[in-house]
Order: structure tokens, then sequence, then C-alpha cells
């Protein structure tokens, strides 16, 4: 009834000294009413470069409790929490509750609604899609890391209030889903490109493996609604498309004097936005390919809000995902696993960068840089 899965990842990067290095224990038991508590330990730390060697390491631990519960024949309630710590230049802790009930209405329909404060729920999100790689989901729970960046000398860390609720139906081959959800942010976290002097350092973090910078926006408020039809195309394809309307940021284009000044010129303002989205698996090799293009106002820069109540997500730009599992090794290797390549190629025609002026210098703000990554996994 009892099980422990162990998690972990280790990385260089070309301009650090120093490994990036997380895991993430889960310890679960299935009771005898059917409920699966979970308990999550995570840690994680990242070195910064580019800082000098007085600053330290920055560091993160989290305790996590999920747990589902079926009210009625019905109602499933899911709830947790995590308690995180910080450590970089000063000790935050701060806790995050989250919560998600649904409604089963009858013949394939459904009614979702969910709240969260703090940081990204990474529990509720990972248990978003049923899934029987829950290993893969820890690895995805673990990349979530809290989103930290400096204001004034002073870390901060990245906090949303959401309540979000969606519909959803199921016919045959098709599923439909509309969607709704308010958020809160404060200290906003996004990735500043331009010149090394264009603010002080008291306000800017160096971003892991990247010459870009980390810069706190300040907090936003924003309202969005979507809705989503998926089609399955067999048993190797699937086309989805998405459509909505949410906050999105814009600035001023006067040139301001300070970072004070310019999360002062960043505004919400209401955008458009949809998302077209092809997976296809070749029946032959196992080769999978997804690519999605999503559309919006590329003069501002739109947020990436990741459903806890919908498998549809609002992304950016063009993208292609590519994994391609290997043949067999003879030997040690084929007996024991295999190997999968992997490519991602993100947001490739560099669209949603949002442009702003300090002291008559320009630099751009996005939280989705161009980005090509590739990867061999041993899987056994």
């Amino acid at each position: 009834k009892s099980r422990l899965q162990f998690s972990g990842n280790l990385g260089y990067a070309t301009n650090g000294a120093l490994p990036a290095a997380g895991f993430r224990t889960t310890y679960s038991r299935t009771g005898d009413s059917g409920s699966n508590p979970e308990i999550t330990l995570s840690m994680q730390q990242m070195y910064l470069p580019g800082r000098g060697d007085a600053v330290p390491v920055l560091r993160t631990a989290s305790l996590g409790m999920y747990d589902h519960v079926d009210l009625t024949d019905r109602l499933n309630l899911e709830y947790g929490f995590n308690y995180e710590s910080v450590t970089f230049l000063s000790h935050l802790n701060y806790m995050s509750p989250f919560a998600r009930a649904t409604y089963d209405l009858g013949a394939h329909n459904s009614l979702r609604m969910a709240f969260s404060s703090g940081t990204q729920p990474g529990q509720l999100l990972a248990h978003n899609v049923e899934s029987g790689d829950t290993l893969s989901q820890d690895l995805a729970a673990l990349a979530m890391a809290p989103r930290v960046s400096l204001s004034d000398a002073r870390a901060r860390v990245e906090r949303r209030e959401r309540l979000e609720a969606s519909y959803q139906r199921v016919a045959g081959s098709r599923t439909y889903s509309v969607g709704v959800y308010h958020e809160a942010v404060s200290n906003a976290a996004f990735l500043m490109s331009g010149p090394s002097d264009f603010l002080p350092a008291s306000e800017l973090l160096t971003q892991l493996g990247s010459s870009s910078q980390v810069f706190d926006a300040g907090s936003y408020q924003r309202t969005g609604y979507s809705a989503s039809v998926t089609q399955a195309l067999g048993e190797h394809s699937d086309l989805s498309l998405s459509a909505g309307r949410t906050g999105a940021l814009l600035a001023g284009v006067a040139s301001v004097a300070d970072a004070a000044s310019l999360r002062g010129e960043i505004r919400t303002v209401q955008r458009s936005w949809m998302t077209a989205r092809a997976s296809h698996t070749v029946a032959a090799t196992g080769t999978r390919v997804t690519s999605s293009y999503g559309f919006t106002d590329f003069k501002t820069l739109m947020p990436s809000h990741l459903s806890m109540t919908d498998q549809a997500n609002q992304d950016i730009g063009w993208n292609v995902y590519i994994r391609q599992p290997l043949p067999a090794l003879p030997g040690m290797f084929g007996a024991f696993g295999r190997f999968e390549a992997s490519a991602e190629l993100r947001n490739l025609l560099a669209q949603g960068y949002l442009p702003v002026i300090v002291n008559d210098q320009r630099a751009v703000l996005t939280n989705a840089p161009r980005a090509v990554r590739g990867g061999l996994s041993f899987i056994f």
C-alpha cells in the first residue's frame, strides 16, 4: 500500500563553476477508504554566474502534501499545500495552499473549480493529466522552481493568487472545454535581454545558463477566458484549437530613469490569443512530433498561464517537440533499458518580446525566449 519515488537532476552550465542540482522524493500510501495522500520533499541549488564569488548559491526547499477524496459519487476534491523556503541574500519562508473540485455531470460532462495561492501548484498540475509515468511527472514538477528576482538588492519570490473554473464535454473522439480564470501576481519575474549596464546589479538576477537577466516587473492582475476543442484522429494523431482573451503587459515608449519608473510604465491590457496544436506518432519508428503555433498581439508580453482545470494552455510563437526511441543496443544497456532522443524548439520566430527603454537604452522583456534544446535519455 506504500510507495516511495525518487527523482533528481544534475547539470553544469558552461559559464558556471558549481552544478545545478535538485531532487524530489515522494511518499504515497493508499488507504482502505480510497484516499491516496502524498508527501513530497524537494530541494534545489543553483549557482548564478557573473555575480562574483561573494554571492551565495540560490537554494530552495519545499515540503508538500497532496491528497484527494470522493465527497460523493460525483464530487471529487483534491487539496494540499507547499511549505517553501528560499535562501539567497536573505531567507524567505511561505505557505502555498491549493485545491480543486471536480463534479461529474454525467453523460461525459464535468465541471471543475480550482484555487491556488503562492507558487505554481506542481502536484496539482502533475495530476492534471492521468498518466502512469509518475516519475516523468515528478521531474516536470521539479522543474517548477520558485521564480526568484531582485528588487532594490532584496530577493523576491513571484506569487500568484488564482481562481479558475472550466466545463468539459467529451463527445466521441472530440473534447470541448470552456474556462475562465482570475489571477493576481506579485513580483512578476521575466527575462530581460539588453546592455550589461541597462539597470544596476541590485535590480537584475543572472539567469542560469544564459546571458539574460531576471527582472522583477512588479505586480499585475488579469482576468481571462478560453475555449478549446480537441479532435483525436485514430490512435496516433490529434489536433486541438484553443482561443481566448486575457491580460497582457504593455510598456510606454518614453525613456525612464530607473527600475521603479520602468515598473510604473508597465500596464495590463486585454488581448485575444489563439493556439493551434498537432501531434502525430509514426507507428513504424515510434517518433512522436508535436508542433504548435500561438498567435496574439506580439507587441505585448503575454504571461503564460498553466491551467489547473483544463489541458489546453496558451503557447506563444512556433514550437516543436520531437521524441525518438532508438533501437535497442546489444549487451548490458539493451538488457536493462532503452535510449530515447529528444529535441525541443521554443518560440522559433522570437515573437512576443516587449521593448522597454531606460536612459535611452533599449532592452526586451519576455517569458518565452527562443530556445533550442536536445537530449539523450536512458530509460530503465
